[in-house]
């Protein structure tokens, strides 16, 4: 039997990255996380695509008046990646208060009360008009107040394009309670 005969493989030699993984401002700069619709190219100059990120972010001291229309919405995704980046909290949505109907903060209390007990999940299953949303944000304020916590995940099933502008709004109207909201 005849000895095999070894081979090296040689690697091919390694490109440098032509721009960071994660961007790094500058003194007075912040990163703005951009929410340019369908990956489409920034309208802008400085605007970059960031693979690590899986978006398009400006580095500067103040957003441009041009790329204002992508800023990161308050309780989005993109919103949490800015603030994590840039070690700041923003302010959340603003908008006409709303104050609980007697039926809503019934409601919290359940879900205050079954966090309370030690359940995990709460099924609110209210009639269509009865203000689920805002008796899901009390509720859950309430919850994090016993808890400790200091963060809401809310997901849904409709299309997101109704669904969390309706949250953002509610979210406005009854308040974040200063907690951290996606």
């Amino acid at each position: 039997m005849a000895a095999r005969k070894t081979t090296q493989r040689r690697s091919s030699p390694r490109r440098a990255s032509a721009a960071p993984l994660i961007p790094t401002p500058g003194h007075g700069e912040q990163i703005w996380i951009l929410d340019v619709p369908y990956r489409a190219p920034a309208p802008a100059p400085g605007a970059k695509y960031y693979k690590a990120l899986k978006a398009y972010a400006y580095i500067g001291a103040q957003l441009p008046d041009e790329l204002a229309v992508y800023a990161s919405k308050p309780y989005s995704y993109s919103r949490w990646v800015e603030e994590d980046l840039n070690g700041v909290r923003q302010p959340g949505a603003t908008g006409f208060h709303k104050t609980p109907r007697p039926e809503q903060v019934d409601a919290a209390k359940a879900i205050a009360t079954a966090f309370h007990h030690g359940k995990r999940g709460f099924l609110l299953a209210d009639e269509p008009g009865v203000g689920k949303t805002g008796s899901a944000i009390i509720g859950a304020k309430a919850a994090l107040k016993l808890g400790g916590g200091d963060t809401v995940l809310i997901t849904v099933d409709r299309p997101a394009q109704i669904t969390i502008a309706a949250w953002r709004d509610a979210l406005a109207a009854f308040g974040d309670g200063g907690y951290r909201w996606l």
